[in-house]
């Protein structure tokens, strides 16, 4: 494989493990929202979530 090349797919690993991480805090904070979310009274829980 060229030096070329593998700068690319080094790039590209890269990129996806940011991509992952990033993904991961965003479910992670959509997650956070939703437990912390007020439910209205009487409902101890959002089924359906």
């Amino acid at each position: 494989m060229t030096e070329e090349a593998e700068r690319l797919q080094r790039a590209a690993r890269v990129r996806a493990v940011r991509r992952a991480r990033r993904d991961a805090r965003t479910r992670a904070a959509r997650v956070r929202r939703a437990l912390l979310a007020p439910t209205s009274a009487g409902e101890p829980y959002a089924p359906g979530r």
